[in-house]
């Protein structure tokens, strides 16, 4: 049975050098050209907390008692190997599946109790990409910006940003059939940020991109 090694938080992720995260199989989860803001050290912006989590799956257990925290600005890698559980956690932390015991709260809000407050404030990369490959990208932005009832003058200006960043602003009318990997794997990035998440979570987001 595999287990999750060990969990980065806050500046250990940060300085971990390149040779440290190929031993341990772990990839980059932030784009190198994303500023990330200062944790709050009053705790006043709450992030991620995981209280007691356990998962079974045919009375078969993969994990319990997980428990960490992360404030908004702070970032956090989890590490393991293969059938670990990574996956599954990441995806009780988005509330995709129930946990057998514990909660996920964001923000304040209980996955468990409150799950579309909770997963509004989420933004999620998942390991495999899932587009509308008949939409155009910006006709998938503009789906994802409704989906989480994103102003329009906010859409926009975000859009924008993130078009330029990723370097798809002339690919945005195209259909995203027509997109490689990685031009689709960066459209679902920028989908997971338009709504100005609290909480980001990526599961393997750099597959398929350029360094």
């Amino acid at each position: 049975k595999g287990k999750i090694v060990q969990i980065f938080s806050g500046n250990e992720f940060r300085n971990l050098s390149d040779e440290q995260r190929i031993r341990m199989g772990l990839r980059s989860l932030v784009h190198p050209v994303l500023e990330l803001p200062p944790a709050d050290p009053s705790g006043a912006q709450e992030g991620l907390s995981v209280e007691n989590l356990s998962c079974a799956f045919d009375k078969q257990p993969v994990f319990s008692g997980l428990g960490f925290s992360a404030k908004r600005g702070e970032v956090l890698g989890i590490v393991g190997h293969n059938g670990a559980g990574k996956t599954t956690t990441i995806r009780m932390l988005t509330g995709i599946l129930q946990p057998t015991e514990g909660d996920v709260l964001v923000d304040g809000h209980s996955m468990k109790h409150e799950p579309l407050a909770a997963k509004r404030l989420i933004g999620f990369v998942p390991d495999e990409h899932e587009t509308y490959d008949r939409l155009t990208g910006m006709e998938y932005l503009n789906f994802i910006a409704d989906m989480y009832l994103v102003s329009k003058a906010d859409r926009g200006e975000r859009i924008a940003k993130y078009l330029d960043m990723f370097e798809l602003k002339k690919a945005a009318g195209d259909q995203v059939r027509s997109y490689s990997r990685g031009m689709k794997q960066k459209l679902t990035v920028i989908g997971a940020l338009l709504h100005d998440p609290a909480v980001w979570v990526l599961d393997e987001p750099m597959v398929g991109l350029d360094p």
